[in-house]
């Protein structure tokens, strides 16, 4: 995926997002919440606090990957020219793969544990609330030891009501790999600490906040968000409220067919926000299946929802297609290799289901390359006057190594 962004980028694009490069950036943060919160989406009651809470984690850490995407976009861009020189494409590849691995492996690991923090808190305070009755006081605990830092040692001890504004500005995490916690007490006859014995410590503005309380793991004080763009700032947070409609649409469409007799194989990937489910009277492949899916796994592991349908052979001139891709009627044509006449009956193989939308070429010998796939798309476009043989399709999609690598809309 990077790869085709960099020759796309040295080319003279300038992308703002890529929508893979989005989810997979994502899907590090979405893996950390899951393991600091301890569940899931679909492990949760639905109108429940935690189902809340996992809801804004999800949609703060798809927006902090737009963010985070952007700047990275932009860094790529700028690597092009080495002042008014422009960088031969291997020049170009060593400077990029800096910037990749400071973005994706240097940060990466104190964002993934900002975000199990984050979760944590969040689980620890809505389990917290559920018995504050009972157990109404929170204490601040470090772990002191040579690496604890003064600011939050000076917290260790303090003890307030769960309901007492000083945990909107210290419940931790409270900096970057902090390691302290609030710790509920058993009862209720435990005193506060008195303000005048309390000394403030100076914590980054950034973190001055009950991240629990709030359900974000990445506030907006970051520089990510800081330094966006007026108008791409409002488009990276609707990015993420539509990437949320999906993992939960996704999710709900698991939820039902997990328990409907006539599916297998049902599953949902909350790190990808893929469903997918096979109908137990679709028929599989002469071999097996094995195209079907290795179609469907790619889907699956990139986010989309792929079920497999029901498929009728006893009705004359009735032709199906392998079920829905994201709710679109999709058909698969399994091709060894990517040679431009296969890429073009492919296409026609699926232009003879009329209800396709969705064209998917699967080629598990590899060997694909855009410019192959555009004379082949077009040796198809040429058979236009046979409407046995052509159709326009809503999205064609390429799958080899088990992995979509290339994608085509409105045809």
């Amino acid at each position: 995926m990077l790869d085709s962004l960099l020759e796309r980028i040295y080319k003279g694009e300038k992308p703002t997002y890529d929508r893979k490069l989005l989810r997979a950036t994502a899907k590090d943060y979405v893996e950390a919440l899951q393991r600091g919160y301890g569940n899931d989406l679909t492990g949760l009651e639905w109108d429940s606090p935690d189902f809340a809470t996992l809801e804004k984690l999800t949609e703060n850490v798809y927006h902090f990957s737009a963010a985070k995407n952007y700047h990275e976009l932009k860094d790529l861009s700028m690597a092009v020219r080495d002042g008014n020189r422009i960088r031969s494409f291997e020049e170009f590849q060593k400077e990029a793969e800096a910037i990749i691995g400071k973005y994706n492996h240097n940060w990466l690991r104190a964002e993934y544990n900002q975000a199990v923090a984050a979760a944590q808190a969040g689980a620890r305070w809505n389990d917290y609330k559920s018995r504050s009755d009972a157990m109404p006081y929170l204490q601040y605990q470090c772990v002191m030891d040579g690496n604890t830092r003064p600011e939050h040692a000076a917290l260790h001890g303090v003890i307030k009501r769960i309901d007492d504004p000083f945990w909107d500005k210290y419940y931790p995490p409270n900096g970057w790999g902090c390691r302290c916690e609030a710790v509920q007490l058993p009862g209720s006859s435990y005193k506060e600490t008195p303000d005048s014995e309390i000394h403030p410590p100076v914590v980054v503005p950034m973190f001055q906040m009950n991240f629990g309380k709030q359900g974000v793991a990445f506030p907006e004080g970051h520089a990510y968000f800081r330094r966006l763009p007026e108008g791409f700032a409002k488009e990276a947070k609707e990015m993420a409220r539509e990437e949320v409609r999906r993992v939960i649409a996704n999710a709900e469409q698991y939820m039902t067919l997990k328990d409907n007799p006539e599916y297998k194989d049902v599953a949902f990937d909350w790190t990808s926000g893929g469903v997918k489910g096979a109908h137990i009277e679709h028929n599989f492949d002469k071999k097996g299946g094995e195209y079907e899916k290795s179609v469907q796994n790619a889907g699956f592991k990139a986010g989309h929802s792929v079920i497999l349908e029901k498929e009728i052979h006893t009705v004359f001139k009735k032709r199906n297609t392998e079920g829905f891709w994201d709710e679109k009627p999709f058909e698969v044509a399994g091709k060894e290799t990517a040679t431009a006449n296969n890429i073009r009956d492919g296409l026609k193989h699926c232009a003879k289901k009329p209800r396709c939308k969705i064209a998917i070429l699967y080629f598990p010998k590899g060997n694909f390359d855009e410019k192959t796939f555009i004379d082949g798309l077009n040796k198809f476009n040429g058979l236009k006057n046979d409407p046995n043989q052509w159709t326009r399709f809503e999205k064609i999609i390429c799958i080899q190594n088990n992995t979509i690598i290339y994608e085509k809309s409105h045809i």
